[in-house]
């Protein structure tokens, strides 16, 4: 998309993913390994070599395990990591809220700008039977009526904050507040090296 944004008259600054799910564990590592994909694939007979795969935002909807998940090696996250947009159901999805909030964690432990998560009382994962027979939808029904249907206007609320429904050409204040992110120095955690997991712990 941002190789063809001209012809397609869209801002290639603007530019993010989405995913529900499996999706979602896609989305993750989309937001965290771009720069290990762009090294790879940089040869001169690359048609795409030279343009950047990194999302300029990411939308994590009840994620599958996530490049923080306990069992796996945590990649190094890059210093401009997108910012990200978290949802999920909790007690009643607890492995999916569980993997949302690791990868929050990872993020969080950095100081990563904009970063949002909604983890909602009352809801089941898309497909997952509930107590009346019935089976909870997916994508972006309201789920009759409960808040978990809702995060959509949460998203929307966070993306527009974020300065992403501006006019083409028009800077983000995702933009800005990486750029500003990156100036400051890189000491201790906020280094991008890797760390293990952080744990929450409640007192």
């Amino acid at each position: 998309m941002r190789a063809h944004a001209k012809d397609w008259n869209i801002d290639p600054n603007k530019i993010g993913i989405m995913g529900f799910s499996a999706g979602a564990e896609l989305a993750t590592a989309a937001a965290v390994l771009y720069d290990d994909f762009d090294k790879k694939n940089s040869g001169a007979a690359d048609p795409l070599a030279g343009i950047s795969s990194r999302p300029d935002f990411v939308g994590v909807i009840y994620p599958g395990p996530t490049p923080f998940a306990r069992d796996r090696v945590a990649p190094p996250i890059p210093r401009n990591v997108p910012p990200s947009f978290i949802a999920s159901a909790g007690s009643d999805d607890q492995v999916h809220a569980i993997w949302a909030d690791e990868y929050f964690a990872a993020m969080l432990a950095l100081r990563v700008p904009n970063l949002e998560m909604h983890i909602y009382a009352n809801g089941r994962h898309p497909g997952d039977l509930l107590r009346d027979g019935s089976h909870m939808s997916g994508g972006l029904t309201d789920r009759k009526g409960i808040p978990f249907g809702t995060w959509q206007f949460r998203f929307v609320d966070w993306f527009r904050d974020l300065g992403f429904l501006e006019p083409p050409g028009v800077e983000t204040k995702a933009a800005k507040d990486t750029a500003f992110y990156l100036s400051q120095p890189a000491t201790g955690a906020r280094s991008g090296t890797p760390t293990a997991t952080p744990q929450t712990h409640i007192p």
